[in-house]
């Protein structure tokens, strides 16, 4: 048996719900067995409060994901989305509570049509963020899209400018409230390329 004090690296290839409760002690992840992976469950990594820095790629025949990805891994810096080019829908709390992510490329999710709830919220050191080639197949995006980014600056939306806002209601797109709500350093925001 081990010490739930000395755990500081696991090797994700399933998390036991016991073992869900050491998530918080976790320093690394080695996910190089992932690679047959083609659906990631709900709350992947969820409240990794130690995990600084995760390698995806080898999560490349990822098509779905479940909700609450990566949410509340508050000392994660930075995250490469590349490896799920072929996900269709982000669910809610996405990134969530990713506290120290500083910066964010959505180039990679260009598949995606289904924007969940609080998308990135309270993501409280993003400052920039790229989605300049994603999102161009989106339909939805759901209430609080970085809701409360209170260090948001800058945001590159220009794939979405094809429905924003004038086009939305005729093509049915459906955008909740809060979009932006509580980025209280929001400077600048491109809509169109």
């Amino acid at each position: 048996m081990f010490n739930d004090a000395s755990l500081t690296k696991l090797n994700v290839g399933c998390v036991p719900s016991k073992l869900h409760r050491l998530l918080p002690l976790v320093t690394d992840v080695d996910t190089s067995s992932l690679g047959d992976v083609l659906d990631v469950g709900f709350e992947f990594l969820c409240g990794c409060h130690k995990l600084a820095r995760i390698d995806l790629s080898p999560l490349v025949g990822v098509s779905i994901i479940g909700g609450g990805f990566l949410k509340q891994c508050t000392v994660l810096t930075s995250v490469d989305l590349a490896a799920l080019h072929r996900v269709t829908a982000i669910p809610s709390f996405f990134l969530a509570s990713c506290r120290s992510l500083t910066t964010l490329d959505l180039s990679p999710l260009s598949n995606v049509s289904t924007i969940g709830f609080w998308f990135c919220a309270v993501c409280v050191s993003l400052a920039e963020v790229d989605a300049s080639r994603a999102f161009s197949n989106v339909t939805t995006i759901g209430y609080g899209f970085f809701l409360n980014c209170s260090r948001l600056r800058r945001a590159d939306l220009s794939s979405l400018s094809q429905w924003l806002p004038s086009r939305s209601a005729s093509a049915g797109i459906v955008v909740y409230d809060s979009f932006f709500e509580g980025c209280t350093q929001l400077q600048a925001v491109a809509l169109s390329s």
